[in-house]
């Protein structure tokens, strides 16, 4: 029912001189016509969400078969337009997006870098709060070699919030063990291309999400603590965001 037309119902109830009649008849007329309208929203609203929770199942049940596929390509454009499509909102707004999470929590893992941001990027637009979503956040957190990657997966986490507290350890790790360029310091570790404005912002989200998480990240105090008396070249940010998450 569009607002132009309760207007022009209401319109019809009062009368030009500005006071309702008080005429029990009309009084019965107006309560029919508004319960009669507020089924047909409810209706309309139920059917809507039967035609979203249709067209996911279709997308997941394509995105599942094609990501079966041993082309690169293939499974790169299927992530790609399953993360951009305009089904793929919050899990809030979309429960039905719920099955396809296996996928891509499986993708995250793909060898492929383009998978697994796409991976990545649809999971922040559905941000589960599903344990097993959290924790594949946290480990790209940790171990993606492509920070922009890295970067998205911490940004979910900091956005989904308490519920992360599983990538705690994860987010913990990532701190200590990578710079502030991005690098990774153990050098058993995969070495990547140093990068000062991406390590930064990754570091960032980290501890933004750390902050987020709230008292189930308790164990990361001293870490943040640690952060607060940081002198290193970018070490402003550090003790910023460190002495925010801990305020």
């Amino acid at each position: 029912v569009s607002l132009l037309g309760i207007l022009a119902f209401t319109a019809v109830a009062v009368p030009m001189g500005g006071a309702p009649q008080s005429d029990d008849s009309n009084t019965i007329l107006l309560q029919g016509k508004t319960n009669g309208n507020t089924n047909t929203v409810s209706t309309a609203s139920q059917t809507e969400t039967n035609n979203l929770a249709e067209l996911t199942k279709a997308a997941v049940s394509d995105l599942k078969e094609q990501f079966q596929s041993i082309d690169e390509e293939a499974r790169k454009n299927a992530l790609s337009i399953f993360a951009f499509s305009s089904i793929t909102v919050t899990e809030a707004e979309n429960p039905a997006l719920d099955e396809a999470l296996p996928i891509l929590i499986q993708a995250t893992k793909d060898k492929n870098n383009a998978v697994r941001s796409y991976a990545v990027i649809a999971l922040h637009k559905i941000k589960s709060s599903k344990q097993e979503a959290v924790e594949v956040l946290g480990n790209s957190v940790t171990f993606e070699t492509e920070l922009n990657t890295a970067t998205m997966a911490a940004t979910a986490l900091k956005e989904i919030g308490s519920a992360a507290a599983p990538a705690v350890p994860d987010l913990m790790q990532a701190l200590e063990q990578r710079r502030d360029d991005g690098t990774f310091i153990s050098a058993e570790a995969e070495q990547i291309k140093p990068n000062i404005a991406l390590g930064t912002a990754l570091r960032r989200a980290v501890i933004e999400a750390l902050g987020n998480i709230g008292p189930a990240a308790q164990s990361a105090v001293p870490i943040l603590h640690k952060l607060l008396n940081d002198t290193g070249n970018f070490s402003l940010g550090n003790r910023v965001f460190s002495a925010k998450a801990l305020w």
